[in-house]
């Protein structure tokens, strides 16, 4: 779709509408700097029907208004420069052939934009929806890893946001001794009371293993799954496996607790954790002092992501967010251990507490929490962010 519609609609301006024009002229405002004359005219610009849609050519828009107007144009016909268009940078302004060169110079308005001469630019006063979302021309940074950084940018996204992927730790199969004893811990599955897994890339791993040992999914025999939260559930739905035991807080050692609330007494019972190398001991301690018999699957590792695909770390040292977003301590270590800092102007998102405690323990303040350490309220606490603090 070319530019000349596409740019247009998202501002909420239709190039053709049946109540304004059947008619749509484009034309380039950047001719090559050799020619001698302009190969365009300006006169039929001025005073065809329909709509006109200038392509390049920003800086020269005083000018070409300004001959426009000269050859009989309208001074009073609507006209937009629409700037950055279909990004979560874009960004419209609205005023008439022969006030759009003012407006455009004192609202900053520079390349790449799209410039529309015609009264379906009226028409965006009930068609704009681009620019209406709550994160519009808001950027925000996604540190969590590469590959599951697509849901938390896709929903900011969807709400109007300029996403920043910088990804600074990426998920590993264990190695050497830890990869054989978690071979073991899945094969013997079956023997456990319970499994527990308390991250999707705790499921993602485990199954891995289990379908390379495993043809039939009966073998996982009569053990009952708990799992931290909903995406960990969501995961398991995945591999069609029901989730039995769920914290309403989404943290690990909320388990604990809901085991005792929800089974009873867990003393004797054999319990399966599977989890990455760097998990936090709270949640087994606890089991153990119960008297639970708990074996612990180590599947993967977070190390640190050095590459720095298209730029976007650059973009960040050079432009900054408004907000920065974190989804783990891991994201906020590896971001600082990347030399990165977060300037002091960019607020920081966490998704719940124990994230927000190792960005204090860092140095900074947490401006927003998710109220449940999910991704769904961590969308919900940057938007309130940005609603209470920038608009």
């Amino acid at each position: 779709i070319s530019s000349a519609i596409s740019g247009p609609a998202y501002a909420g301006i239709p190039v053709t509408h049946r109540e304004h024009c059947s008619q749509l002229t484009v034309f380039t405002g950047h001719e090559s700097p050799e020619k001698k004359d302009s190969n365009l005219d300006y006169k039929q610009l001025a005073t065809a029907p329909g709509t006109r849609v200038m392509l390049m050519g920003v800086r020269r828009l005083r000018e070409i208004c300004e001959t426009m107007l000269a050859e009989g144009g309208d001074t009073d016909e609507p006209a937009a420069i629409i700037q950055w268009a279909t990004t979560g940078l874009q960004e419209t302004v609205i005023g008439t052939l022969g006030t759009l060169a003012d407006k455009a110079e004192a609202a900053g308005m520079n390349a790449p934009a799209i410039v529309v001469f015609g009264s379906v630019v009226n028409c965006r006063e009930s068609l704009d929806w681009f620019e209406n979302r709550p994160l519009h021309g808001r950027t925000v940074a996604v540190t969590r890893a590469r590959k599951q950084a697509g849901k938390l940018s896709t929903a900011l996204q969807g709400l109007g946001a300029e996403v920043l992927e910088i990804p600074t730790i990426r998920t590993v199969r264990s190695e050497g001794d830890d990869l054989r004893e978690f071979a073991q811990v899945v094969a013997d599955c079956h023997t456990y009371d319970w499994l527990i897994f308390t991250s999707p890339n705790a499921v993602e791993f485990f199954f891995d293993a289990f379908y390379k040992l495993y043809d039939d999914a009966r073998a996982i025999g009569g053990a009952r799954i708990a799992a931290v939260g909903p995406a960990t559930k969501a995961k398991l739905a995945e591999f069609r496996m029901a989730t039995d035991l769920m914290p309403e807080k989404h943290v690990a050692e909320e388990l604990f607790d809901t085991f005792k609330e929800e089974v009873g007494s867990i003393e004797n019972t054999t319990m399966l954790w599977v989890r990455a190398k760097e998990a936090r001991k709270e949640l087994s301690q606890k089991l153990n002092e119960a008297g639970v018999i708990l074996d612990e699957g180590v599947a993967y590792q977070t190390v640190i992501e050095t590459e720095d695909v298209g730029g976007v770390r650059k973009r960040f040292e050079e432009e900054g967010a408004d907000v920065i977003s974190f989804t783990s301590g891991s994201t906020v270590d590896n971001f600082l251990d990347l030399g990165l800092d977060i300037p002091e102007e960019t607020m920081i998102a966490s998704i719940g507490p124990i994230t927000s405690a190792v960005v204090v323990e860092n140095g900074y303040e947490v401006d927003a929490e998710a109220e449940k350490s999910d991704i769904p309220h961590l969308v919900e606490a940057i938007v309130r962010l940005v609603q209470e603090r920038l608009q």
